[in-house]
C-alpha cells in the first residue's frame, strides 16, 4: 500500500473556482478518500495486532473522524457541483465549501472543527504518517500484519506438529526473530513468502 497524499485544492475563498480545476480536484479527492479509508482500516488492524493497542487506538479514531468530516464536505461539493452545471453563484459557493470551515454539527464530530477542507486533508495525511511511523511500518508494512499475527500464533501451531518434523528450537527461534525483524523494521520490505513458509 502506497502512502496517500491529498490533492491540492483549487482557487481561494471569495473567488469563483475554475470549473476545470474543480472537476479534476473532485476526481482526485474521490480517489484519495477511498485510498485513505482503506489505509486507515489497515492501520487499525495493525494497531489491534500491536503490543500496546490502547496507546494508538485514539489516533485511529481521530483519523476516522477526520475522514468522515472530509467525506461529508465532499458529498456537499458534489451536490452543488451538479455534474458541472454551475454558474458564477455556484462557483462561489463551491469555493466557500472548499476553503470555508468544516461544520462539525453536520457529522457529529469535532476533529476538524475550525479547519478548511485542505487543512483537514493535510491533518489526515500527517496523522496517518505518524501512525505508520509509530507502528514502524513502511508504506507496504501494513501487509505484514497478518504475517505477524500468524507468527504470534506459531507456538500453538507448533504444538500440534509431530516432534519428529519440528525444527530444532534454536533454528526455529532464529528464523522467527529474523522474519519479525524483516516485518517491523523501519523501511523494511514485505516479508518473502518463501521465508514464511520455511
Amino acid at each position: 500500500m502506497s502512502p496517500t497524499t491529498a490533492p491540492a485544492a483549487p482557487g481561494r475563498l471569495g473567488e469563483p473556482v475554475d470549473v476545470t480545476q474543480l472537476r479534476a480536484y473532485l476526481i482526485a479527492l474521490d480517489g484519495w478518500l477511498d485510498a485513505r479509508r482503506a489505509e486507515l482500516a489497515a492501520l487499525d488492524e495493525a494497531v489491534r495486532a500491536s503490543e500496546h493497542p490502547d496507546d494508538l487506538t485514539p489516533d485511529v479514531a481521530l483519523g476516522l473522524q477526520l475522514w468522515q468530516a472530509i467525506q461529508t464536505r465532499y458529498r456537499r461539493l458534489l451536490q452543488v457541483w451538479d455534474r458541472g452545471r454551475v454558474g458564477v453563484r455556484e462557483r462561489e459557493q463551491l469555493a466557500s465549501l472548499v476553503w470555508g470551515r468544516l461544520d462539525d454539527e453536520a457529522w457529529g464530530g469535532q476533529a476538524a472543527s475550525g479547519l478548511s477542507l485542505p487543512e483537514a486533508c493535510r491533518m489526515s495525511d500527517a496523522l496517518t504518517g505518524q501512525l505508520r511511523s509509530r507502528l514502524q511500518l513502511d508504506p507496504a508494512g501494513t501487509q505484514a500484519v497478518g504475517r505477524l499475527r500468524d507468527l504470534r500464533a506459531g507456538p500453538a501451531i507448533a504444538a500440534r506438529v509431530p516432534a519428529r518434523i519440528q525444527p530444532r528450537p534454536r533454528i526455529r527461534d532464529d528464523l522467527i526473530r529474523h522474519i519479525r525483524q524483516r516485518c517491523v523494521a523501519p523501511g523494511a520490505r514485505e516479508c518473502t513468502r518463501q521465508a514464511l513458509q520455511t
